[in-house]
């Protein structure tokens, strides 16, 4: 399946970047998962990236610029609901904080069921129920982890320390829904 989408960049080169770019390298590209790149035109890499595209759905794509310490990469896909196609570091921590989310949800159904059964004739399936949804949760986290803590590795941009306070929080509350998983082992930190 195929969609229309915007596809915008957060950053771009300085004009300095831009002037000690290699030939092609100052120039934006997009390149899919096997690694194909896509035929997107001249965009100068100074400036924000903003095009319309065609772009097959549930495909990653890499957008990128510059070279070396300069280099710019950020990861697009498209979902099927998404309007927004380019990975920021504020889209990844809102993906980890959705899932803690999820995760106090799942505690917090599994709290009101037990109230719910003031004569615990339930409790085994309430159990079960609560058992299955963690482990789904922790299957998400295991699959789309890996694939956010490198993302958040590859931010030059982004100071380790400042990205180290934004996701110390998000590790202590992961740690207390008591999953039996570190998050931290999961991002690959």
């Amino acid at each position: 399946m195929i969609r229309r989408v915007r596809v915008r960049s957060d950053r771009h080169l300085t004009p300095a970047q831009f002037a000690a770019a290699v030939r092609k390298s100052g120039y934006w590209w997009l390149r899919d998962a096997p690694g194909n790149f896509l035929k997107i035109g001249e965009h100068r890499g100074d400036q924000p990236f903003d095009v319309e595209l065609e772009l097959k759905v549930e495909v990653r794509y890499t957008l990128g610029v510059g070279q070396g310490r300069d280099a710019i990469r950020q990861e697009v896909l498209i979902a099927a609901d998404s309007a927004e196609a380019v990975m920021t570091v504020e889209r990844a921590l809102a993906r980890l904080r959705a899932l803690i989310t999820d995760g106090s949800q799942i505690q917090a159904d599994d709290a009101a069921a037990r109230a719910a059964d003031s004569t615990g004739a339930n409790l085994h399936a309430i159990r079960n129920r609560r058992l299955e949804r963690m482990r789904e949760l922790v299957r998400r986290a295991e699959a789309e982890g890996p694939e956010i803590g490198k993302f958040l590795r590859e931010q030059t941009e982004t100071p380790r320390a400042t990205l180290d306070a934004k996701l110390a929080p998000l590790f202590k509350a992961w740690n207390a829904l008591n999953l039996g998983r570190d998050l931290a082992a999961i991002l690959g930190a």
